[in-house]
């Protein structure tokens, strides 16, 4: 198991520096010592444990077969060819395949829950904070979300995505090399930094723009939008945080949307309920490679 493999490695090396970014700053972790070498392997334990309850309830809703691309073989290879200081945090991507409940492919992080992200409004953050959605697709008074102030709280990134994009599965693996899951996984890892690595936090009504990261099929899509994942039950959009039991992990869906939309979304003044229900009504949830914009 590579977990196994690093933590050897770590064992019997003496010079290697792992910096652990999150939002209480910048620890740095010289292996040269019992507690630090303690304290890296202690880390590197609990991601395991938080990976295997979070691929546990995702197995639980969208089946067994699945694909995971860690980041754990790149940095194994790192510390392998002598590099002696890396600051990359462990997290995989799981690839689920459709299902006949499920008809389509199913995207999740698993790491972003590692550390716990909070609203600090004193912060300059790169992403707004706005409330959750309300209305139609899901009664809020039902589910219990973390206030917005002086509370921590644990997400994770899932995604819906049609049958008409490439994916990579147990059969097909090579996928993996196509130009547009290349861009996905490059979105989900920007993602997956911000929370850590850009001192800011990610829930729903926020946006990412992409700049110069397009999707080669469809170079339209201009932002990332996050929200709730209403392709899922919505007993199952949480599950408890086994690093921390009195958290959920919630999963927070991904949604890549146009210009046209960002300017609908300004044009509604913050109104996150409403923009959302325009995107569901154009399909936004399931992502495929062509949709008309929601306007």
């Amino acid at each position: 198991m590579i977990m196994d493999k690093i933590v050897r490695f770590l064992k019997a090396n003496s010079k290697i520096k792992i910096f652990n970014q999150n939002r209480q700053g910048t620890e740095a972790f010289n292996i040269d010592t019992n507690v630090n070498m303690e304290r890296m392997i202690e880390l590197l334990c609990n991601h395991q444990l938080n990976a295997d309850a979070i691929i546990e309830h995702l197995v639980g809703i969208f089946g067994e077969s699945y694909i995971s691309f860690s980041n754990l073989d790149f940095l194994y290879s790192q510390l392998e060819n002598g590099q002696e200081e890396f600051n990359e945090l462990p997290y995989s991507i799981l690839i689920f395949s459709p299902t006949e409940e499920y008809n389509f492919f199913t995207l999740a992080t698993v790491g972003l829950s590692n550390y716990q992200m909070s609203y600090n409004p004193t912060t300059d953050q790169s992403i707004e904070f706005t409330e959750e959605i309300t209305g139609k697709v899901h009664n809020p008074s039902d589910i219990s979300w973390p206030e917005a102030e002086n509370r921590k709280f644990y997400g994770e990134l899932i995604m819906a995505i049609g049958n008409d994009f490439s994916m990579p599965t147990l059969a097909n693996p090579e996928i993996s090399g196509h130009p547009d899951f290349q861009w996905l996984a490059r979105v989900f890892v920007r993602l997956v930094s911000f929370p850590h690595h850009l001192n800011t936090f990610i829930w729903h009504g926020h946006l990412m723009p992409l700049g110069d990261l397009r999707m080669p099929s469809n170079p339209n899509y201009s932002n990332i939008y996050i929200d709730l994942p209403i392709f899922m039950e919505q007993n199952l959009m949480s599950c408890v945080s086994p690093l921390n039991p009195d958290e959920d992990i919630h999963f927070l869906g991904v949604y890549p949307i146009y210009d046209e939309e960002i300017k609908l979304k300004m044009s509604l003044n913050s109104d996150s309920s409403e923009f959302f229900m325009k995107l569901v009504e154009a399909g936004a949830p399931l992502f495929r490679i062509q949709r008309k914009p929601a306007v």
